[in-house]
Parts: C-alpha cells; sequence; structure tokens
C-alpha cells in the first residue's frame, strides 16, 4: 500500500528544516584543561598513604610518580610505591613479595580530556589519570591477573 503525502504537508517540513527549526548546530562545550600539553604534566607527584586491595588484603601504600614528556602527548615515567607496614607486602613483576617496587611507564595525554593514560612495562597495570588543577590529579590503577591490585588516590606535584 503506497500512501501519499499531501503537498501541503510536504512544503511545511521541508520549510521547517530549511529554516533551522530542527537543527543539530548545537555545540557541546569542551572542559577546560588546567594542562595544555605532555611538558606540563613533567615532575614528581606524590600521595599520602592510600588503601589498596590486592591478593593478600588491604595495604597501606604512599606513592611517587615521576612523568618526563616525549612529545606533546606522549610521556613515559616511574611509579615507585612502599608499603606502610614491612609485615604486609605487594609483589613485584617476578613475584617476589617486596615492600617496595618501582615500574616502568608508558603514557598519553588527552587534553580534550584532562586525562593521562599510562601501562606499565612488565606487568599488566593501567595508570588512569585525571587532572584536577596544575598541582594535583587522581590516580585510578588497575591490574588483572594473578597480582591483581586495584585502586584509587590523589597526586599532589612536588
Amino acid at each position: 500500500m503506497m500512501r501519499i503525502i499531501p503537498p501541503l504537508l510536504l512544503l511545511s517540513t521541508t520549510c521547517l528544516v530549511s529554516l533551522g527549526f530542527f537543527s543539530s548546530n548545537v555545540k557541546a562545550e569542551t572542559p577546560s584543561c588546567a594542562i595544555a600539553s605532555a611538558q606540563e604534566l613533567e615532575g614528581i607527584w606524590e600521595s599520602d598513604v592510600t588503601q589498596v586491595l590486592n591478593k593478600q588484603g588491604l595495604l597501606e601504600v604512599s606513592g611517587v610518580l615521576e612523568i618526563k614528556a616525549k612529545t606533546n602527548n606522549i610521556l613515559e615515567g616511574q611509579y615507585t610505591w612502599q608499603t606502610k607496614e614491612e609485615t604486609k607486602m605487594g609483589n613485584n613483576s617476578e613475584g617476589v613479595k617486596v615492600v617496595e617496587d618501582t615500574e616502568t611507564l608508558y603514557g598519553v595525554f588527552n587534553p580534550r580530556n584532562c586525562t593521562l593514560r599510562m601501562v606499565e612495562t612488565k606487568e599488566s597495570g593501567i595508570h588512569e589519570i585525571t587532572i584536577l588543577d596544575k598541582n594535583t590529579v587522581e590516580q585510578i590503577f588497575m591490574q588483572s591477573g594473578e597480582y591483581p591490585v586495584v585502586y584509587i588516590r590523589t597526586l599532589e606535584r612536588k
């Protein structure tokens, strides 16, 4: 069955669309980022003690993140963590229980959404970092596999 559209309705619809009544030219605001390039992220970032969940349970761990820019949005760095109590340990990349370890990281900075994502070179860890201001970032860490770890913390530029 074929429907016939009355010419007046067709003309009315065409006019409304061509006049912009159903326009999709609405511009969404892009969040403003306190940091414009990876070079502005360079430096040492530290955190106070944070609770970390790993295979052994909850640990209290402090951390230091060092960032070096390679380009405007490509970075490398190191992340060093240390447990507060020597009786509670994490694992290094070989699975040995330790109270401190340093991980080499590669990452990418996205100024459009103020985020930095870094991956560990010897383990499956992913650091998702949101820039809160020029001197403060929030870090979410996730690692799956044989030695799973998760935490969220705030790091301050030193």
